[in-house]
Formats: structure tokens, C-alpha cells, sequence
């Protein structure tokens, strides 16, 4: 009888994750909350089990659909890194979202939110139109956007916490919002990331394929390999 030494098993594990893209907000690097999930607000906030993990949500502002919310059980001194960028549409060429950090023991906001804060609570802001730009090209899925610098963000006192992304006077806008920096690898993202591409080229507005087949077939050859490798080695 035959088995793969674990040992191989690591090493082809450790290879294919080397070999595979690693690119800055690829859905490679940062885990895809949501894309374009619709309406959000406090109580149904997408959770996210560790802030300092790599997250990025997608979302297209309207009337009905007005925030995108996230939610986490914060820590005093949990750092919350936020980003934001805005696809290069011409249409939303002049757009600068804002983000709420919001938790207990918070200072309150210095400007009125789209929202109620819960007593105790206030709010930090994280204001793109007072940020650097930039263009940026997302090499896996093709995309292009005019990405703000980050911010970093420190919770005074422990508690459920939220970040919440809007534009300005409630209008219409999409947008993508990062939390986190640690970034890496996850091997079950190999069974949904040409879903998830095609997903955020749709939303980009640009072709959902193109791209997309190209990826698919280096995947397809790694697990081929994986597959043979698997199949002749002695158990």
C-alpha cells in the first residue's frame, strides 16, 4: 500500500502556494466578504472574525442600499487598518467615500453620520477626500481603480465595533473597502476564485471571462500535477 509522506505533502503544498499570484487586494491576498451583497446596517453587519486579518468587501452604493457594514468583537488597542478605492469608472472619477470606525468609548464624530450611534458609542473617520490617490492595477483580476493611502485606527476600550463604509451625502457611488494587512495564501480559495474574479470583474463593469481562462488553465495544470504526483508516489 501506498501513501504521500506528509513531508511531500508540505513541500507540494508550499510549492504551489509559492507558485501561485500574489498580488495587493487579489482575492489571493485578501479574503472577499462580500460583492455587492446589498443593504447592511448594525445588526446585520458582515462579521469578521479578526480585524488585523487581510478582508475586503465590494459595494455599490444607492438609495436602498446606502452603507456597507462590517463588524467585529474589538479589543482595547485592536489597530484597524482601512482602505478604500473606487473603480476607474468616468462616472466616478470625482467620488471620495467615507469610512466610520465605530466602538465603544469612541470620541464623537466630527461630522454628522448617515446613521444612529448607539449610546456609549461615537465614531472615527477616515475621510478619502483628504488622502493621497492613486491609479492602481490589480493584476489578477484586471482591474483598475483610484486607490486612497490607508489609515490606521486604535480602539480606546473593548467591545462590539464596526466599520462602515458610505459616500458623501448618501450618493450614488461603488466603492471597496480593505480592513486588515495580514495577508496570505488560504488553499480552499482554489475551489472559488474564478467565481469570486468573475464576480469582481462585474463588478468593475468590465468583461467577467477575460482573464478568468487564462487563470483557470495554470490552475488546472498545478492540480494536475498535484493529482500526478499524488498518484505515483509510494504509500
Amino acid at each position: 500500500m501506498f501513501r504521500l509522506a506528509p513531508s511531500r505533502l508540505i513541500l507540494m503544498a508550499l510549492t504551489l502556494s509559492a507558485a501561485l499570484p500574489a498580488f495587493a487586494n487579489s482575492p489571493w491576498e485578501y479574503r472577499t466578504i462580500v460583492i455587492d451583497g446589498g443593504p447592511t446596517d448594525m445588526s446585520t453587519a458582515y462579521a469578521l472574525g479578526n480585524v488585523e486579518q487581510g478582508s475586503i468587501g465590494y459595494h455599490h452604493a444607492t438609495a436602498t442600499a446606502p452603507q456597507l457594514w462590517f463588524g467585529f468583537d474589538g479589543k482595547y488597542g485592536d489597530k484597524v487598518r482601512v482602505q478604500i478605492g473606487v473603480p476607474q469608472l468616468e462616472q466616478y472619477r470625482l467620488l471620495r467615500p467615507l469610512v466610520a470606525v465605530v466602538g465603544p468609548g469612541m470620541p464623537a464624530p466630527d461630522r454628522p453620520l448617515p446613521f444612529t450611534l448607539p449610546a456609549g458609542y461615537g465614531a472615527l473617520i477616515y475621510d478619502t477626500a483628504a488622502q493621497s490617490v492613486e491609479n492602481y492595477k490589480e493584476s489578477y483580476t484586471g482591474t483598475a481603480s483610484w486607490r486612497f493611502s490607508s489609515e490606521d485606527f486604535f480602539l480606546p476600550a473593548a467591545g462590539s465595533s464596526y466599520i462602515v463604509a458610505f459616500t458623501p451625502n448618501g450618493v450614488e457611488g461603488k466603492l471597496w473597502m480593505t480592513v486588515g494587512e495580514k495577508t496570505g495564501f488560504r488553499f480552499t480559495d482554489l475551489f472559488t476564485i474564478n467565481e469570486t474574479t468573475r464576480q469582481i470583474r462585474s463588478f468593475f463593469e468590465i468583461s467577467a471571462e477575460q482573464g478568468v481562462i487564462f487563470w483557470s488553465q495554470v490552475l488546472a495544470g498545478f492540480l494536475a500535477v498535484f493529482l500526478a504526483i499524488f498518484a505515483v508516489s509510494p504509500r
